[in-house]
């Protein structure tokens, strides 16, 4: 098991792009934003990423099953020493190359400038979530959600006109 800890630089990210592309597992700590590129950079260079963490959103889950191509670690026992370690050992090659496969599988997902590629699939789940939005949009103006968003609510309270998007 070896560990980097790398700057933010042109050659450190090449280094870092290499180190992914032959290593078996990458490391997503929580604390990562769900974007963050190491997730992404992983995913694309086939290495099987290990999320540690609770309670974390992942990009296009509406359509991917993280499951079958990462490995999920509590954060209670990722803390304890030699966890991952001895975890990530017990895993078979078979079970490795699974994950492998999932990932080549799904990389175009994560691959900007590809057709059908990362833009196209942020744009495909925003578009999902427009309707949804601008129903809660319309509801907030006539006070029906309970979950208004602060903004409104501040409007109401102060007898400001209702927050409106333009939507």
């Amino acid at each position: 098991m070896v560990i980097k800890h790398g700057i933010q630089s042109r050659e450190g990210r090449r280094l870092a792009a290499r180190g992914m592309r032959t290593s078996k597992f990458c490391l997503h700590p929580a604390g990562d934003t769900p974007s963050a590129c190491r997730l992404f950079d992983a995913i694309v260079s086939i290495c099987v990423p290990v999320v540690v963490s609770d309670d974390i959103e992942l990009p296009f889950e509406d359509e991917l099953d993280y499951t079958k191509f990462s490995i999920f670690v509590p954060t209670k026992d990722a803390i304890q020493p030699g966890y991952l370690a001895s975890m990530l050992q017990q895993i078979s090659n078979a079970r490795l190359q699974q994950y492998q496969e999932e990932l080549r599988k799904i990389r175009n997902y994560f691959e900007y400038g590809e057709p059908d590629g990362a833009v196209d699939y942020i744009w495909r789940a925003v578009a999902k979530k427009l309707p949804q939005v601008r129903t809660m949009i319309h509801q907030d103006k006539r006070g029906r959600n309970a979950n208004m968003t602060s903004v409104c609510k501040k409007g109401l309270k102060d007898g400001l006109p209702a927050f409106d998007t333009g939507i």
